[in-house]
């Protein structure tokens, strides 16, 4: 939730980041605590918070806000906000909703800081009390200077400074402390994810709980996270980012600051998208959208609560991962033909490198099998069990290998469990900056499982799970965008809004660099002849006008026409549809070169309403149809060449312009300069441009161009071109 869905006054201006920054370290490090509405029943979600402050020793001032002045959980107690001390730091309210607001200007009038807001009934209901409640509750914070993280906010965790503030099991007791900083829009999550990341030997240093991000939100914990010196690695929980220009500005900074970030995106499937809103209120986002934004900025995605936990845990005990790929082996061939099944099955790939020839002359010596092959992934059986040790270490030590996943099956004695699972922890030992994952899909014994909890292993209970962790691991090249060459918006005569027709789309991307085959605009059946005899058959013939969107449905196009004669039935045919229809060709009729051989290939760009434009390529034409979404390819703005050619290489893109079953080779170096072209017009063209849809666009052989077809420009409706 943001200001900006909350329809306030206009003089309810955002603060700048200082103040967010001051706030959430004042959260983090309080000398004193309010608790507001605190409840003297421990079962009561108002209860829990006063009493779990004490599990892991704070040692700050705490006053409880109670109307009857109860004693609670024996700390100081005063009956209103109004009779608390001078200058708390934070307070946490759990009172009803519709007393937040008052209790917020009661804290400002006392100094506090910062104050969570742990209780429900705001805009997450849906209702026009909740919207009404949400807005004063914000303008209450504006008035009185106390930031807010909430409503709906399930607590804090700060191991470095003792201080637990919330609701969750984790809550209730000491955690581990670490390296991880969490923030997250579940906060029931925090639990699991903890368990999981301590049987990795890591620890948290930082969770927040997000809520409804009525004023601080994800953008200003993550810029918190990346400047926090007990924090290396940033996992994050999301279901929505509202502003993807601070969070792609906040992500940029914990890169620039040497940290980690990994997220696990909720709400990717239809039905994840709805279950989302319900949870809330927030829409989930277009996930190709989201994949794009997070391969553009370097972050780390994955699928599982688990693959985050575990990558997050390797990740923050100082496991580098500069270059390479994953390398992977198997006490079962049958093992070693599942992972690489898996390994190359998946989306975007991983790198899988060949073994260094100096690993397979070692691993050579200890073959049962002169006449053996080696291969990235590797059975172990070859070398047979007792040279485990040595070429899981020789593989451990390849200078290919980033990640190295090891898949063990069930070892039928006490010393062979021993001597497996030791071999893996020695490797660990000797390389101890190397990521190691343990794939076990049968349960693992209690001495095996030690040994390699002990060396700080994880052991993934499912070979997807365990595949998720060495993608989310594996280095991927970040392409960072150069300077644009022009950010300045390119005069032009002024448009309407709207959808532009044909012709008033192809003039205006003409004057940002764009260009089209070869065509004409006329108003006569002779004039189009004239066109079509000095340009060469065969032509297509066009209606262009406003209203004109959808031509083949509408019968306003015909190709392939050879003759003067197909041309001029062509006309007749289209004006006879025309009146049909009651339809104008308000531009007149475009007659065009028909580019006849090559590839028909997408390309065009959409508005996301939290990222901005995004570029949009994948096959065209009846190909669009036979691959799907799936087939897309999404590039968020600014983009550059590295990051276009990889788009292309991660779909069925590389493999049509390379020359499919035969066909010759089109000119891919045309397509990329027209991708990038196109996006440096979007950005010139401003906030207004909803749209641009070049389909097709026809990639010709060898180095004969990229063409596009068909053109159409949208503004939104109040927008003139710029």
């Amino acid at each position: 939730m943001t200001s900006e869905t909350l329809d306030l006054p206009q003089f309810i201006e955002p603060r700048d980041r200082d103040t967010a920054e001051a706030a959430i370290r004042a959260l983090m490090e309080p000398a004193s605590i309010a608790f507001v509405g605190a409840s003297t029943s421990y079962e009561k979600m108002s209860g829990q918070p006063v009493r779990n402050v004490g599990a892991v020793g704070y040692g700050g001032r705490i006053v409880a806000v109670n109307a009857r002045g109860d004693a609670i959980a024996g700390v100081e107690t005063v009956r209103s906000v109004t009779e608390l001390p001078q200058g708390m730091d934070i307070a946490v309210v759990t009172v009803p909703a519709a007393a937040c607001p008052q209790a917020v200007r009661n804290l400002g009038a006392r100094g506090a800081k910062a104050a969570i807001i742990a209780v429900a009934g705001f805009a997450e209901l849906g209702t026009e009390e909740g919207r009404r409640l949400s807005a004063e509750l914000l303008r209450a914070s504006r008035e009185s200077g106390v930031r807010l993280i909430g409503p709906v906010c399930n607590g804090i965790y700060s191991t470095p400074t003792g201080l637990s503030l919330g609701y969750n099991e984790i809550h209730t007791r000491p955690i581990r402390r670490g390296r991880i900083g969490l923030a997250s829009h579940s906060g029931a999550l925090v639990a699991p994810f903890v368990t999981l990341i301590e049987q990795c030997g890591a620890g948290l240093s930082r969770y927040i709980s997000a809520g409804s991000e009525i004023d601080l939100g994800m953008s200003d914990f993550i810029r918190y996270l990346a400047d926090d010196p007990e924090t290396s690695v940033i996992a994050l929980i999301l279901d929505h980012v509202g502003d993807g220009g601070e969070f792609r500005r906040a992500i940029r900074l914990a890169r620039d600051n040497g940290k980690s970030v990994l997220v696990l995106k909720l709400g990717n499937s239809a039905l994840g998208s709805a279950a989302t809103l319900a949870h809330s209120s927030n829409l989930a986002g277009t996930k190709h959208v989201y994949d794009a934004v997070f391969a553009a900025e370097g972050i780390r995605s994955v699928p599982t609560l688990e693959s985050m936990a575990y990558a997050s845990a390797l990740l923050s005990q100082g496991k580098r991962v500069d270059q390479g790929g994953v390398v992977a082996c198997s006490t079962s061939g049958g093992g070693a033909i599942i992972l690489a099944d898996q390994l190359s099955a998946h989306r975007p790939p991983i790198p899988v490198p060949s073994l260094d020839a100096s690993t397979v002359e070692e691993v050579a010596r200890h073959l049962l099998f002169d006449a053996a092959t080696i291969l990235n992934p590797f059975d172990l059986g070859l070398g047979g069990r007792h040279h485990y040790a040595a070429n899981i270490m020789a593989l451990a030590r390849d200078p290919q290998t980033a990640v190295l996943l090891v898949f063990g099956t069930p070892m039928a004695t006490p010393a062979k469990r021993e001597q497996l699972a030791g071999a893996v922890a020695a490797a660990a030992a000797a390389k101890p900056a190397l990521p190691i994952l343990y794939l076990s899909p049968a349960a693992l014994f209690d001495d095996e499982r030690s040994i390699l909890q002990n060396a700080g292993i994880p052991v993934c209970g499912s070979t997807l799970e365990a595949i998720a962790v060495a993608a989310a691991l594996a280095p991927r090249p970040v392409h960072v965008p150069a300077p644009a060459a022009c950010t300045a918006p390119v005069p032009s005569p002024v448009q309407p809004g709207g959808p532009l027709s044909e012709h008033r789309s192809k003039e205006l991307l003409r004057r940002h660099g764009i260009d089209f085959a070869e065509e004409a605009l006329v108003d006569t059946v002779e004039a189009a002849v004239n066109a079509a005899q000095a340009m060469g058959y065969p032509v297509v013939l066009k209606a262009s006008g406003q209203g004109i969107w959808h031509k083949s449905e509408m019968g306003l196009v015909a190709v392939g026409l050879a003759s003067a004669d197909a041309l001029r039935d062509a006309w007749h045919g289209m004006q006879a549809s025309l009146r049909r229809q009651s339809l104008d060709a308000t531009d007149g009729f475009l007659v065009c070169r028909q580019v006849r051989e090559g590839v028909e290939v997408l390309l065009g760009i959409t508005r996301d309403p939290e990222f901005g434009p995004v570029a949009v390529l994948g096959p065209g034409g009846v190909m669009a149809e036979l691959f799907g979404a799936e087939a897309m390819r999404h590039l968020v703005l600014p983009t550059s060449r590295p990051a276009v050619e990889q788009a292309i290489d991660d779909g069925p893109l590389a493999a049509l312009l390379a020359g499919f079953r035969g066909a010759p080779a089109c000119d891919r170096d045309a397509f990329v300069d027209l991708v990038l072209r196109v996006c440096a017009a979007a950005g010139e063209l401003g906030d207004g441009l909803q749209e641009i849809d070049l389909n097709p666009v026809k990639l010709a052989p060898g180095s004969g161009g990229a063409w596009p077809l068909d053109a159409l420009v949208v503004f939104d409706d109040e927008t003139a071109d710029r």
